[in-house]
């Protein structure tokens, strides 16, 4: 017996398994190439103590594309260690410029967010006032240690008037008042 040979049999074939394979899925998520940035963060020489909240703010991008930003950023550990991240926990930054952004808040462990007043005074949080740059070019990033500086607060301006003393010397002038009875 005989078997004939159909063309549209064989074309309806061909055309079926191109739809199956083109249409089998989503496509996946455009990811820029990454590479590991990791460095560790110190507070006036000592480790922090508590995580502190690092972000890449892109000074320029290689293949910068509008349609396709990124975020990278991190925690560090208690000790300062960290690895940024922009996909997934560590994978690193795409080719660029970068300045880090840094805040020392708390990590509140109940509601797993992060904030409160920034111990280091916003010194670090501006992207225009942070030192900490530098340049992703396709291998990996060890910024080494960064040392942040607290901030000494202002001393307010005395209130308390000077007296000159007879004898060329001043002295504060402090009022005391009586304890006020419970």
């Amino acid at each position: 017996m005989k078997t004939e040979f159909s063309p549209r049999v064989f074309v309806l074939a061909i055309l079926s398994g191109v739809c199956l394979v083109g249409c089998s899925g989503e496509e996946p998520p455009y990811r820029k190439p990454t590479f590991s940035v990791k460095g560790k963060m110190t507070v006036d020489g000592a480790a922090p103590g508590e995580p502190m909240q690092i972000k890449c703010i892109p000074i320029s991008q290689e293949d910068s594309d509008p349609s396709h930003t990124s975020f990278s950023e991190t925690m560090s550990l208690p000790s300062g260690e960290f690895q940024i991240s922009t996909y997934e926990s560590g994978d690193g930054v795409p080719n660029g410029e970068y300045v880090l952004a840094i805040v020392w808040g708390k990590l509140n462990l109940m509601t797993r967010s992060y904030g409160g007043p920034d111990k280091l005074q916003g010194e670090y949080s501006d992207a225009k006032k942070s030192p900490f740059k530098f340049t992703v070019s396709g291998a990996p990033v060890d910024l080494g240690s960064l040392d942040v500086k607290v901030p000494t607060a202002k001393k307010p301006e005395s209130k308390v008037p000077d007296v000159e003393l007879g004898n060329g010397e001043q002295e504060r002038v402090i009022e005391r008042r009586p304890n006020a009875e419970k």
